[in-house]
Formats: structure tokens, C-alpha cells, sequence
């Protein structure tokens, strides 16, 4: 490997391989070589060999950069030798043969004045003789302001990472940058022409995203992998503590869903189908996760079966009160039951409005296995007949709760509408 880097080098004059090189394998160890330099474990034989190529360990986006920053004084350069001009005015024009040429040097004005160009930067450019201020010529013009906007733009990515600014932004050396960038978005949406081809492709090689939506979308859809990674399902809690804003984002999917068709088929790519399909009534959801914290409190304490004025544990106390009323009223799951009764939890009778409704529903049940589908009438048994009706009244009042509701519709009471 160490010879295909050599012959790289040769080809290339650097070290330094693109991660989207045609040699992978090239690619895989020149990474490795500079993660076991930074790790300390290199070998000192293998580190000699590298330094007689001149292997560069530090970050090849710096080197990618200067070279770029070479390539564009070097253009500078020749036109210097021929015509012993380095100050370029501005060419508008992107036919114009010095278009690139004079905006860079436009760009190396703005970052001049914003402190931002390297000290042999400086030195290169003014060994040819480059004026900071022209003399006769406006500097703020809008061409220049774009230019010093970019400068700023720069700046802040070596700040935050990446370039998006938020138009909110408050930072005072920023202001008005994230306004300015959603301009850009924009003509370039709209294909305006004051957004040249040359400016969109200096604003991609600075690394900015052009549909912010489809970018942010993403960041979700690896959110939601790898949630399903860890825990096999997209049941992620509203109140998901460690990103709630996940958490409620994913809730609001699934109760309000979203009209946009390529976030739903991209949600769909992923195997995610609950797309405002639940109702913000429903109990039939996962357990939360809190739910599961106060649980493995109540562990640890000797006796869990906590009285509602207990002063000790005021907290749990209200929240053991708040199981057994809800397992009275027959709202907890069996799996919730299961882990109160390992806790010795006395949990209380259900009440007697629940016991009449198994009661009924045993008896339909019945009804059904003898009759089959046969309606149930007033004649058969009033008081269920009666019964039947106000349930059919609480699912068109959307009163019953979708466990009842999939129990009616499975013993044919109600319909599927």
C-alpha cells in the first residue's frame, strides 16, 4: 500500500486522498495511518517511510483549502508577469475571461477587511504588488457586498461547523447573514439570474444546503433509525427526554401527519406507517418511558405499596394512587399490571361500571358463538339491547375509547365506517 501512496503522491504531489478516490482500498489505509498517528500507536518505522512522502496528518479540509487558495493566486501570478497588474477590477460578465480571477480577488478584499486571510497569504499577494483599497472604485457596491457577505459566511462555518445560519440568529457579527442566505436559497429556487452559476458553485464548495426542509427531514430519518436500531420499534415517547423535540415531532406525525407526499413516502422507505393514524384520545400507545422511571424508583424501596399521604415518597405516592385508580377503571395494560403485582402493589376491584361492560361483552360473545351474526334484539334481552344502542351513541359522540371500540367492531356491534 505504502508504494500506491508513493505513486499517488508522484501523480498528484500530495498525500492527501479523496474520499471519493477510484481506489477505495487506497483511500481506507491512508485513513487508517492517520487515525493510528493520532492514537499514538503508529509504528516509528512506518512514520518515517510516511514522512519521506511527505504524508500530511493533520486536516486534509485545511490543505483542500489552501491548495484551492494557490490554484487562484497562481492564475494572479501569470497575469501579474504578463501585464505587471495585480489589481483586477471587477468583471460582471461570466464570459469575461478574468470573471473568476477578479471576483476571487474581490472575495481576498473582504476577508482582508475582516481579518480572515493568513499572514503568508498576505505576504504572497503583496509581493505582487495587491492594493487592500482601490483608489476611484466603489467597495460597496452590491457585487462587493455579496463577495463580504460569502467572507462571512466563511467565517462563520469555521465557527459553528456548517453553514446554516438561522435567520434568528441575535450574534451581532452575523446579523442580517442568515436573512441574506435565505435569499440565496431562494433565487436559487427560483432560478434567478442575479444567482450566477459561478456564485452557486462557490456557495456549494462552502458546503451550503439549498432546501433546508429536505435536509432537516433527513437529520429525522436518522433519528428515527437509529432509535429503531436500539430499541426494534418507532415508539418514541412525546416527553422523550433525551431529545423532546424528537419526541414531538414524531408525536405530531403520528396524530397530525403531514400533507407533504415525499416525506410520507421517504417515512414509508424506512418501514414508519403510523402517518396521522392515531387519535390524540387514544390509550392504545406504547407505555412511556416515565412510566418505566418511576417504576424502578418504587424498586428500591422496602415497602412500594405507598399510601397517597405518604411524606417520605409525596411523589410516587400520588402516582401508585394514580395506577390503581386507573387499573380500576380498567385503562392499564396487562404488561403495567403484571410489573405492579411483582412489586406486591394491592391493586383495587375494578369498578362497577367496567365489571358490567365484561359482563355484557361475555354475553355477546356467547350470543355470537350460537347466533352467529345475527342482530341482538329487544326481544332477546332489553337491557342488553339497550346497552348496545348507547355504545353505537358513544362511537358516533367518538366517547369510547379505541379498545372498546375494536372489541364492538370484532364482535360485529358496529361497523366499519
Amino acid at each position: 500500500m505504502f508504494k500506491k501512496m508513493q505513486q499517488f503522491q508522484l501523480e498528484n504531489k500530495h498525500c492527501t486522498v479523496p474520499r471519493d478516490y477510484k481506489d477505495r482500498t487506497l483511500y481506507g489505509w491512508y485513513r487508517k495511518q492517520k487515525l493510528l498517528f493520532e492514537a499514538g500507536i503508529l509504528p516509528k518505522e512506518h512514520l518515517e517511510k510516511l514522512k519521506t512522502i511527505d504524508f500530511y496528518f493533520g486536516d486534509a479540509h485545511e490543505l483542500y483549502w489552501e491548495r484551492k487558495w494557490l490554484d487562484s493566486y497562481n492564475q494572479l501570478l501569470e497575469i501579474y508577469k504578463k501585464t505587471g497588474v495585480s489589481n483586477i477590477k471587477r468583471y460582471k460578465d461570466n464570459k469575461h475571461p478574468l470573471f473568476y480571477i477578479s471576483n476571487w480577488v474581490a472575495l481576498e478584499r473582504g476577508k482582508y477587511k475582516n481579518s480572515k486571510l493568513k499572514d503568508w497569504q498576505i505576504e504572497k499577494l503583496e509581493s505582487i504588488g495587491f492594493q487592500w483599497v482601490m483608489t476611484g472604485v466603489r467597495n460597496l457596491n452590491k457585487a462587493d457586498d455579496w463577495l463580504e457577505k460569502l467572507a462571512l459566511l466563511e467565517d462563520y462555518k469555521s465557527e459553528f461547523g456548517d453553514c446554516n445560519v438561522s435567520q434568528t440568529l441575535k450574534t451581532l457579527k452575523y446579523k442580517g447573514l442568515g436573512k441574506w442566505l435565505n435569499d440565496q436559497r431562494t433565487s436559487y429556487k427560483k432560478k434567478r439570474k442575479f444567482l450566477t452559476k459561478d456564485r452557486i458553485e462557490l456557495l456549494e464548495d462552502m458546503g451550503v444546503v439549498w432546501d433546508m426542509d429536505v435536509y432537516n427531514f433527513e437529520k429525522l430519518i436518522k433519528q428515527l433509525l437509529e432509535y429503531k436500531n436500539e430499541f426494534g420499534n418507532f415508539n418514541i415517547p412525546s416527553n422523550y427526554k433525551p431529545n423532546p423535540n424528537f419526541g414531538n415531532y414524531v408525536y405530531r406525525l403520528k396524530t397530525k401527519g403531514t400533507k407533504q407526499n415525499w416525506k410520507i413516502e421517504r417515512l414509508h422507505q424506512i418501514g414508519f406507517f403510523e402517518i396521522g393514524t392515531k387519535s390524540k384520545k387514544e390509550k392504545e400507545g406504547h407505555i412511556t418511558l416515565n412510566w418505566f422511571n418511576n417504576l424502578e424508583k418504587l424498586k428500591k424501596i422496602n415497602n412500594p405499596d405507598l399510601k397517597k399521604d405518604d411524606k417520605e415518597y409525596p411523589k410516587l405516592a400520588k402516582w401508585v394512587h394514580y395506577q390503581k385508580r386507573t387499573f380500576r377503571y380498567g385503562r392499564l395494560k396487562d404488561e403495567q399490571i403484571k410489573e405492579l403485582e411483582k412489586l406486591n402493589i394491592r391493586l383495587p376491584n375494578r369498578s362497577k361500571k367496567r365489571k358490567r361492560w365484561d359482563e355484557f361483552i361475555e354475553i355477546i360473545e356467547l350470543f355470537r358463538e350460537e347466533y352467529g351474526s345475527q342482530p341482538i334484539t329487544a326481544e332477546f334481552d332489553k337491557e342488553i339491547y339497550d346497552w348496545i344502542n348507547q355504545q353505537k351513541s358513544n362511537y358516533k359522540s367518538k366517547s369510547l375509547k379505541i379498545e372498546k371500540v375494536n372489541k364492538l367492531k370484532e364482535l360485529r356491534i358496529l361497523n366499519d365506517e
